[in-house]
C-alpha cells in the first residue's frame, strides 16, 4: 500500500512539474516532506488539532504528534528533518492567542526513520495559568534542510500543507466521543457541569468512551447516576443532571 502511495505521489509530482510553467522542477533524486491535511484523502482533517488539559486532569504536559509524509525514495538511514514554528496571523478573529516559548517544547531537528515513507513530528504542550481563560495557538512548519526539501507543490489534493496547527487550553469542552450514541443511550446532552462530575465519578480518569463496549459504557453511566444521587450533584444553574437511563 505504501509503495503504491509513493508511486502515485511521484507520478503526480512529475505531472505538476511539467504542467505548470514557472513552477520549480523537482529532482527525482531529492526527498520532499509534507504534513497531510486529511486522512487518506478524505474529509477527516488531521493537520489541525484541539487539545484541552481538562481531558488530562493530572497532566502538566501533553505530547502531540502529526504525520509527516515523504515524496521520493525511502531513506536508507535515519535522517534529520527540520521543524519550525510560525507566528499565527494577528488578523484572524478566532479568539486565540499565540503560544509563548514556555508553553511548548519542540525539537527543531527530528528523525525521519530509515525505510519509511511516513513518520511523525512531535511537540510537547505545557499547561500555563492563562489557559484557564485563553485558548493558545501553535503552528508548526516543515522546513527544508540538507536531507529534505519542502513538498510545496499545491496543484492537487495529495499535498495541501507544510503546516500543522494546534489550539490548546485548560477549559472544559465537549470531547469528540460524546456523540449521538452517548447522548441517546448513556449520558444525555453534554454540559460542562455534567462532564466535570462524570470525571469525578470515574475517579478522576477521563475515558474515551468510543474505545469501550456498550456494557462498559452502561456500567459507567449507572455508576454516574448513583453518584449524582449520592452527592446531590446538579447543573450549574441548580437544575437536575439528567441521564437517559433508569
Amino acid at each position: 500500500m505504501m509503495k503504491n502511495i509513493f508511486l502515485i505521489g511521484c507520478m503526480l509530482l512529475a505531472l505538476a512539474s511539467c504542467k505548470k510553467e514557472g513552477v520549480e522542477m523537482y529532482d527525482a533524486n531529492t526527498r520532499y516532506l509534507y504534513i497531510p491535511q486529511t486522512e487518506n484523502y478524505g474529509s477527516n482533517v488531521i493537520n489541525s488539532k484541539y487539545v484541552t488539559f481538562q481531558h488530562h486532569p493530572d497532566a502538566n504536559t501533553i505530547d502531540v504528534f502529526f504525520n509527516v509524509k515523504l515524496v521520493g525514495l525511502a531513506p536508507t538511514e535515519d535522517l534529520k528533518f527540520k521543524v519550525s514554528t510560525v507566528e499565527p496571523k494577528l488578523d484572524t478573529d478566532d479568539g486565540t492567542v499565540p503560544a509563548t516559548a514556555d508553553e511548548y517544547q519542540l525539537e527543531t531537528e527530528q528523525i525521519f526513520h530509515k525505510g519509511k515513507y511516513e513518520d511523525q513530528v512531535k511537540v510537547t504542550l505545557k499547561k500555563s495559568a492563562r489557559m484557564d481563560n485563553q485558548t493558545v495557538k501553535l503552528i508548526l512548519r516543515i522546513e527544508a534542510n540538507e536531507n529534505f526539501g519542502q513538498a510545496n507543490y499545491l496543484d492537487y489534493k495529495l499535498v495541501e500543507s507544510l503546516n500543522a496547527t494546534i489550539t490548546f487550553d485548560n477549559k472544559i469542552s465537549k470531547p469528540t466521543w460524546w456523540d449521538d450514541d452517548i447522548v441517546i443511550n448513556y449520558l444525555g446532552e453534554w454540559t460542562s457541569a455534567k462532564y466535570r462530575y462524570f470525571i469525578q465519578s470515574c475517579n478522576g480518569e477521563v475515558y474515551d468512551l468510543s474505545e469501550l463496549s456498550g456494557t462498559q459504557k452502561m456500567e459507567l453511566a449507572i455508576k454516574f447516576k448513583d453518584d449524582i444521587e449520592a452527592n446531590g450533584w446538579t447543573e450549574d444553574d441548580g437544575s437536575p443532571i439528567v441521564l437517559p437511563i433508569y
